[in-house]
């Protein structure tokens, strides 16, 4: 199969924009980030790590726990499979284009799409909203999110996550890894669980207020490396104009993977790396496992 230049084009883009999504999407983390999991017949204990996708893997240099648990463990689980971003680009082409009379274009107008593509430009490196006109908004959303994240939080890189890690170290470990949702599963709930209009209303909001996605992206880091569930869950709900998106995001998600952890649980030892938002509060994974009969204590 031959692709053409304008196909990589949109792959690298639609590579960047996987790993951008996860910084974009809030990530909540739980007045504890990492636990251990026994009981109900399982064969040797198992390990939860609440990540943070605007965390520098320099965090578990601090956590000397988190590094021995993944040792022992025969499986690292993750959100999806992160292996290979090129093939999953390929399936989130159809979850990242717009319908045909939904453009960027047909959202905004020309003149209000040429004022937002100034802004655009500014934290984009130059590079033209043209580009992403056939795109959902959210698709050039995490392309200025990244910018964003890049310029305010020095040191991190959004390519460079802690899920991503521990899967590539688990492969040449030779460990199996295993995922708790398809590529497909992921991109519908990303994609399509937020109307393009209110996906444009964002969009805007982010070009016009970037000292307020800044700001929000600061009090992530600082909530995560503090552990202040209260304030930024509180501020989180309060916020959201669309409690709709969090409900599909987080606790849909959340129950479907408390259906496949147990068949994962009972394989042997595994390392489940996940958001840390999907820990927090009673209808949480570890309020979950716990309702299911797990011993589930945190290592402090």
């Amino acid at each position: 199969m031959t692709i053409s230049m304008k196909s990589l084009g949109r792959l690298a883009v639609m590579r960047a924009v996987i790993l951008t999504l996860l910084v974009i999407i809030p990530s909540i983390v739980y007045a504890q980030i990492f636990y251990k999991v026994e009981g109900k017949g399982m064969k040797s204990p198992s390990y939860i790590f609440g990540t943070h996708h605007l965390a520098p893997l320099s965090v578990l240099d601090d956590i000397p726990e988190v590094t021995e648990a993944f040792s022992e463990s025969e499986t690292v689980v993750g959100e999806i499979e992160m292996s290979d971003m090129a093939a999953s680009a390929l399936v989130l082409q159809k979850y990242m284009m717009a319908p045909s009379d939904s453009t960027l274009m047909d959202i905004y107008g020309k003149d209000e799409f040429d004022r937002l593509n100034k802004e655009f430009k500014k934290w984009s490196g130059g590079l033209d909203l043209t580009f992403f006109n056939q795109f959902k908004p959210m698709v050039a959303s995490a392309t200025v999110g990244a910018s964003m994240v890049a310029e305010n939080l020095p040191g991190v890189t959004p390519g460079e996550q802690l899920d991503t890690y521990f899967q590539t170290v688990g492969v040449q470990a030779g460990k199996r890894v295993a995922a708790l949702e398809t590529i497909e599963e992921q991109s519908e709930f990303l994609f399509n669980s937020v109307s393009i209009a209110d996906q444009g209303k964002a969009f805007k909001e982010q070009l016009d207020n970037p000292e307020k996605s800044m700001d929000e992206a600061r009090m992530l880091n600082e909530c995560y490396f503090s552990h202040d569930i209260d304030r930024l869950l509180g501020a989180t709900v309060a916020e959201s104009e669309n409690p709709e998106f969090f409900e599909t995001i987080l606790y849909k998600r959340n129950s479907n993977w408390l259906e496949r952890l147990p068949a994962i649980l009972e394989d042997g030892s595994a390392f489940i790396a996940v958001g840390a938002l999907h820990l927090a509060g009673p209808r949480g994974v570890i309020s979950g496992l716990r309702n299911m009969g797990y011993e589930v204590t945190p290592i402090r």
